[in-house]
């Protein structure tokens, strides 16, 4: 991808949730007050629907950023920077009303024009990547795109008025007819697709709570993720050949298995078991079953979404690497288009049934990690610098975020330090894979450590690196939250996971890598695992 690219679809990425927490959190009565300050604060509140629109202030800002890159990376480029600078200018007003409405300006039209800004700088995004990823020219996509933009903007009207019943049939007849006149054109199918579920959706919700205040604005932020279909028109410029859509002569079975392994479970069973350790932590063997579900699931949709878009961005490199290369799009089991669509709905699912069923503050932590892991690990960082795996760590260190909010609402010291454990676990976990697969990452020209600096550069840092990570463990205990137990645990698995890393450093060979490899995943699973474990000996799970 051009670094146009780039910016565009993660400014487009990042506008969107923008929009979507830009409605509800003037709904909420514990949002921030005053601004720029946040209740007059200047650190960040401690959780709740305050910390949500903390959060909400700082994706605005960084957006702003981006966009002022956008403009000047779209100079000289005619529709492109115009419609850089119409995002930006929108943005930018967005941000002027939503500092009206924390001061107290809660009039209808202040919301609205909150709300309408918020989703035109949406689509102005969506018709710039468009125009930034097709192939022979913009004009192909920039009209399937504006149609989508307009039925996503008439359908959040009729949202906002209360006509539940006129909403959903405009979902699902516009989807259906996109998806009839467009057979053969994925960008129409997939849109079509698209605003057939959130319709899907949209109706449940209506159905479940019958209209109340609180749903009608749920019901809103989903129905501005319509105009996610003109984010996958974007991406589908893409792909390849306007009229390579035929779709794989596969049984619906294989079909169905490559989207399951598109999700990466065994990856996403490491994150929930994280997720789940940091619930019983927080909130003990009081947290309610339903409750451990709802996050369960929830975690698990947004981490197999962020999945399947990596997996979207990365199939060229995949095709190039032993390990990968029977992955389903590399051996044509499913379409790029289609894994697209999969893990966008994916996305909005998880936050959907995060919001909804756990809290606000949970599903805005899991949409960052989402965001986080695709945009900033995929889209850039992969192949741009040898400290990738360090820097995108953070989106899996996110999981126990999740998992304290969502038992809480709120996020204290021990989950920042959990947080922490698991961004210092990551690279050497990675690197110790990466010196493995050195030869596949050479041959993908992904410029992991052990391929840039060396295996001699690379031993020595993931010894480093699991000093670090059991002097952060160690550190865990000082909190006060954990007991003897977890201290004797630490001690122990600490020097099982540090004497590996020696062995590794001084032997250099492949087994020894492999061997912390695997001893890694445990050994995570294990420390968390004690953390619960100690809870419940002391009493205090």
């Amino acid at each position: 991808m051009t670094r146009l690219q780039r910016v565009a679809v993660s400014a487009l990425g990042i506008a969107g949730l923008v929009a979507i927490l830009g409605i509800l959190v003037p709904f909420s009565p514990e949002a921030c007050r005053g601004w720029p300050l946040c209740n007059g604060q200047v650190l960040p509140p401690s959780g709740g629907e305050a910390l949500v629109a903390w959060i909400h202030r700082a994706l605005a800002a960084l957006l702003v950023a981006l966009l002022a890159w956008l403009v000047g990376e779209a100079r000289g480029r005619g529709p492109a920077f115009a419609l850089s600078c119409a995002a930006l200018g929108a943005v930018l007003i967005e941000v002027l009303v939503g500092a009206g409405l924390a001061l107290g300006k809660t009039g209808p039209v202040w919301r609205a024009l909150h709300l309408g800004l918020g989703v035109g700088s949406v689509g102005s995004l969506a018709a710039l990547a468009v125009a930034a990823f097709a192939e022979q020219g913009p004009s192909r996509a920039v009209l399937p795109a504006a149609v989508v933009g307009f039925v996503g903007l008439l359908h959040l009207g009729l949202v906002m008025a209360g006509r539940w019943v006129e909403a959903t049939v405009l979902g699902f007849g516009i989807g259906l007819l996109m998806g009839m006149w467009g057979r053969e054109r994925s960008e129409f199918v997939s849109a079509g697709s698209g605003i057939v579920g959130l319709a899907l959706l949209q109706l449940l919700g209506w159905w479940l709570t019958k209209a109340s205040p609180g749903s009608m604005a749920m019901m809103a932020a989903g129905s501005v993720g319509i105009t996610g279909g003109v984010g996958a028109l974007a991406a589908i410029a893409w792909f390849g050949p306007p009229r390579v859509h035929e779709r794989p002569a596969v049984p619906m079975g294989t079909r169905l298995v490559g989207y399951w392994q598109l999700t990466k479970p065994r990856v996403v069973l490491l994150l929930l078991i994280t997720t789940v350790c940091a619930m019983l932590v927080a909130g003990g063997l009081h947290v309610p079953l339903w409750l451990l579900a709802a996050t369960v699931v929830g975690g698990a949709l947004s981490a197999g979404g962020a999945n399947a878009l990596n997996c979207v961005v990365d199939r060229d490199v995949d095709a190039l690497m032993r390990r990968t290369r029977t992955r389903p799009l590399v051996v044509g089991r499913l379409l790029p288009a289609s894994a697209l669509v999969y893990g966008l709905g994916l996305g909005l699912v998880a936050f959907g049934l995060l919001a909804s069923l756990v809290n606000l503050l949970a599903a805005t932590l899991a949409a960052l990690g989402y965001l986080f892991y695709v945009l900033v690990y995929s889209v850039w960082l992969k192949r741009w610098t040898d400290q990738n795996i360090v820097i995108g760590g953070a989106a899996g260190a996110i999981p126990p975020l999740v998992g304290w909010a969502a038992a809480t609402d709120r996020l204290d010291p021990l989950a920042l330090l959990m947080f922490l454990v698991i961004f210092l676990w990551t690279p050497p976990h990675f690197w110790a894979l990466a010196l493995v697969r050195r030869e596949d990452y050479a041959r993908a020209r992904i410029p992991m450590l052990p391929v840039v600096r060396g295996e001699a550069r690379t031993r020595r840092e993931i010894l480093a690196y699991c000093g670090l990570l059991v002097a952060c463990t160690l550190a865990v205990a000082s909190v006060g939250r954990t007991g003897p137990l977890y201290l004797v645990s630490a001690v122990v698995l600490g020097s099982v996971l540090l004497r590996a890393a020696w062995r590794l450093y001084r032997e250099k060979t492949a087994a020894a890598a492999w061997s912390l490899f695997k001893l890694s995943n445990a050994y995570l699973a294990f420390l968390f695992g004690a953390m619960v474990v100690d809870g419940l000996v002391r009493g205090g799970v």
